[in-house]
């Protein structure tokens, strides 16, 4: 199979010794980049050169600020950390893969309830931050990104093939007194994710938000370049979620990989989502 590449990833690709050897580092979401041409190194420059509106220069800036802190942070290694039940358990799961459309769920309301819960979960922000690079990674790996056989279109010619669903499930939490220490977190993660995981979302969905917190909603969006907002979608409820999928859904898949609770066919969530790894000495 053959691709029209574009000047931008050419040029990018050309300047991949440099970049490499500044960083001193070569991996991007499990994926050794290369020099030569290959399906699965292309795919990730395509990225940084889709984030950037197929701007080589930012693409460049990006991935070698990328490059840079997966060398110090090792989010690979994180796949394999074990992380506290008792703060974190049930509060993020990843399904599908394979032919299946890969999603991620974040649980918000699995603390919500709890200030006590809330504070052991989102207190230690280093800790949390090193738990939702885990789930991410856990889901970077169900993309299948290191054995990809198919290229991500050039900017503006296509969708990226190699991205997952988010679901930010806020049941059971108060818009209107928001821990501080959960505004805190959620705020160096946004960052973390916008600067160092470019394209690895196609729709993110926040279900069970209230209809009074609609206007609020639209005015962040209003704020938002129009492909970010396009991506984000508010849902008074979990269980239409399948309904704003389904005109995507032509083969059934991603109804039968969504779980029941979420309007699909699945079993429920915590019966079929994948987590990170748990201390085996805590419940």
């Amino acid at each position: 199979m053959t691709v029209k590449t574009s000047t931008g990833l050419d040029e990018l690709r050309t300047q991949l010794p440099e970049i490499l050897a500044e960083a001193d580092y070569n991996e991007v979401y499990g994926v050794t980049l290369s020099i030569s041409s290959t399906i699965a190194s292309d795919n990730i420059l395509q990225k940084y050169l889709r984030a950037n509106a197929n701007d080589v220069a930012k693409a460049r800036t990006q991935l070698l600020e990328t490059l840079k802190w997966r060398k110090s942070y090792q989010p690979r290694a994180l796949v394999n950390a074990s992380f506290s039940r008792s703060k974190f358990g049930g509060l993020g799961f990843v399904t599908g893969g394979g032919s299946s459309p890969v999603a991620t769920f974040n649980i918000y309301g699995a603390v919500a309830a709890n200030t006590e819960a809330t504070d052991r979960a989102f207190g230690d922000i280093d800790e949390f931050l090193r738990w939702r690079v885990a789930l991410m990674e856990r889901t970077i790996d169900r993309l299948n990104l290191a054995n990809a056989t198919i290229h991500v279109p050039n900017y503006g010619e296509g969708p990226d093939p190699f991205q997952a669903i988010q679901v930010h499930d806020y049941k059971g939490v108060s818009f209107f007194k928001q821990n501080p220490k959960v505004r805190a977190a959620s705020h160096q993660a946004i960052a973390l994710f916008s600067a160092n995981y470019p394209e690895t979302m196609s729709r993110k969905f926040f279900v069970n938000v209230p209809y009074v917190m609609a206007w609020l909603f639209a005015a962040i969006k209003l704020l938002m370049s129009t492909e970010t907002a396009k991506k984000l979608t508010m849902l008074s409820s979990a269980s239409i979620l399948y309904a704003e999928l389904e005109s995507d859904d032509k083969d059934g898949l991603i109804r039968n990989s969504m779980p029941t609770e979420y309007g699909g066919s699945a079993k429920p969530l915590v019966d079929i989502g994948e987590s990170v790894i748990f201390n085996e000495d805590e419940n």
